[in-house]
């Protein structure tokens, strides 16, 4: 073969062989980029990039599409597509879905990239009342199971009196304290721990808060005796 220069000039001339040395292929080792999910009641239309280059070990032939209810409520669902965007119908109105999507090759499938929504957690464990101090309780409950798995978990929080409208807040520890309560009173606390992919099973607790007696006496220069014949009267301001 010839060498030339880049004016093209001839400056050497020898015999070559030249060798094309293909490298095994073998399943993605990166999952598909910039997926994009675009959701209406009942469909969703997902669209994606290729892995990067260096991720796709070989010739991509085609993509894996996983798709399923939060909630868990029904099966997961795949489908193949070699096309990097699919249109996904038959959706439950309402009901929020993991969406994944895969690279494959000849020699098997790559990791999965997800919407980022994470599945519902299950119910709280052991909603229970704490201590209490004066008109305060503390309320306690353990985490679901597989809370570690969870990287959006909180507890949402609904309280207040029994059969009335409820308080509603959210915590991401696993206690509370209600405040500012009145003895005798039937108080209703609702736990529920939660995903960006939805609200668990609510846990329920009720209790009543003790009365207790006064911490001090009444006022003695309050104290009014007014005698009527053979009756006496005895009068005095209340406590505030």
């Amino acid at each position: 073969t010839s060498i030339s220069t880049r004016s093209g000039s001839i400056i050497n001339s020898c015999s070559s062989t030249m060798n094309t040395i293909r490298m095994p292929e073998s399943a993605p080792s990166g999952p598909p980029l910039n997926l994009d999910v675009n959701r209406t009641n009942t469909s969703a239309t997902l669209s994606w990039d290729p892995p990067e280059e260096k991720d796709r070990n070989g010739i991509i032939t085609g993509y894996d599409v996983k798709y399923k209810p939060t909630d868990d409520s029904a099966e997961e669902i795949s489908k193949e597509v070699e096309e990097t965007n699919v249109v996904i119908s038959n959706l439950i109105a309402g009901k929020k879905y993991i969406f994944m999507v895969a690279a494959k090759t000849s020699k098997g499938i790559g990791p999965y990239v997800d919407n980022g929504l994470e599945r519902v957690p299950g119910k709280v464990v052991d909603l229970r009342r704490g201590g209490s101090t004066g008109r305060s309780v503390t309320i306690m409950w353990d985490s679901p199971q597989e809370s570690e798995d969870y990287e959006t978990l909180e507890y949402l929080i609904r309280d207040g009196i029994e059969g009335s409208e409820l308080n509603i807040s959210s915590y991401t520890r696993t206690n509370f304290t209600l405040k500012h309560l009145v003895a005798g009173v039937p108080y209703e606390v609702r736990v529920a721990a939660a995903t960006n992919g939805g609200e668990g099973e609510e846990s329920r607790l009720v209790f009543f808060l003790k009365e207790l007696a006064p911490n001090r006496s009444v006022d003695a220069s309050t104290i009014k005796t007014v005698w009527s014949g053979n009756s006496l009267t005895i009068s005095w301001e209340p406590l505030t």
